[in-house]
């Protein structure tokens, strides 16, 4: 069995208080127990073992490979919206009625899912978790990711707090910078001038994020040195601030040249999710940002494959923790001159490259 072929998502989170590996390979992890078809359940949780579903976990020395069995039973609501019309129109006509109340329309309904559940098949889907003391990674996305994020608080008795642009700000300077004002400062604006979100409104680690995307982009057109590796790629999408943001999604090969996106830009939008490649000496990544910094649809380069499972996870979390040390030293530069007095004059710069692009 290959794991984690193909485009990879995840979400990293800090756990406070901080992971303890031996107390966390000690710990009583719930057994799966399947769904039971005659109950109301739509979803069972537990941890399993990523190959064969005994053991929950790979250790390792540092950290620890934790798989999550989700099995899911949902009947479709075509087939059910269809059969409850079905019997309706029959039970009507036995009883020379025109209609059923809604009373006898929601109880038909209940009847017929409890039908319907006995001979459909469970979907089962095995996400990924790496944690080590610092950090836990989840390979799921929406609301597989929350069913997981809630098993993981609850077993490890944790907080996990999202790792992002705030986290990561208040790493490298505390309270050095203003990360917790609630709406955008205006002075960031480019282009012509939008209205600021409502105050309370917005997340205020997601100004930070379209803030260093955009600049991302910026100093990439200035020919920084330090991103001489990375190109942008194929997609981008660009958003003003806010709770009702307006989104712009530019397809193109050559993202960072396109008249689109530069548009967007004149009008006070800012970046906020976009594709690179970035490149070293013997390997290439392909991977999205977003402004919370998490990557996504990650494609790892092309390599030989590793002996054995764990040897072959393992080889390939190092390969990811290296693309994200990649994009924290960037973030890293950003957040330095983002609360320097340099940020002035960066900020006039960018706005003059907008306006003469």
């Amino acid at each position: 069995m290959q794991l984690h072929k193909g485009p990879l998502t995840y979400t990293r989170f800090i756990a406070s208080p901080q992971l303890d590996t031996a107390v966390v390979l000690a710990s009583d992890f719930p057994s799966f127990k399947p769904i039971d078809p005659h109950g109301m359940a739509e979803t069972s949780v537990a941890f399993c073992n990523p190959v064969d579903h005994d053991e929950p976990f790979y250790p390792t020395d540092e950290q620890r490979h934790l798989a999550v069995r989700i099995e899911t039973l949902k009947v479709s609501p075509a087939v059910l919206r269809d059969k409850v019309a079905a019997e309706a129109k029959v039970r009507c006509r036995e009883q020379m009625r025109q209609s059923l109340t809604k009373r006898e329309l929601g109880v038909l309904k209940a009847e017929i899912t409890q039908r319907l559940r006995h001979t459909t098949e469970p979907k089962t889907k095995i996400v990924h978790v790496y944690l080590d003391e610092f950090c836990v990674r989840i390979f799921a996305t929406g609301a597989t990711a929350m069913r997981v994020f809630d098993l993981l608080e609850s077993t490890l008795n944790v907080v996990l707090n999202p790792l992002g642009p705030l986290t990561l700000a208040d790493q490298v300077f505390g309270d050095r910078i203003d990360v917790s004002q609630t709406c955008e400062p205006a002075s960031f604006h480019l282009g012509v001038p939008t209205a600021l979100p409502t105050v309370g409104s917005d997340d205020p680690r997601r100004y930070l994020g379209r803030e260093f995307l955009t600049w991302l982009w910026f100093r990439k057109s200035v020919e920084d040195v330090d991103l001489a590796r990375i190109e942008l790629v194929e997609s981008m999408v660009l958003a003003s601030g806010g709770a009702a943001a307006e989104r712009v999604t530019v397809q193109d090969d050559s993202v960072d040249t396109c008249e689109e996106a530069r548009t967007a830009l004149r009008c006070g939008k800012k970046v906020e999710r976009l594709r690179f490649e970035l490149g070293t000496e013997q390997l290439t990544y392909t991977a999205t940002l977003n402004k919370g910094l998490q990557l996504a649809s990650v494609r790892m380069p092309n390599e030989q494959e590793a002996d054995g499972i764990e040897a072959g996870v393992l080889n390939r979390m190092a390969r990811l923790q290296d693309l994200e040390a990649a994009v924290e030293v960037l973030f890293e530069k950003f957040i330095r001159i983002r609360a320097s007095e340099a940020w002035l004059g960066e900020m006039t710069a960018m706005c003059n490259w907008v306006q003469e692009g």
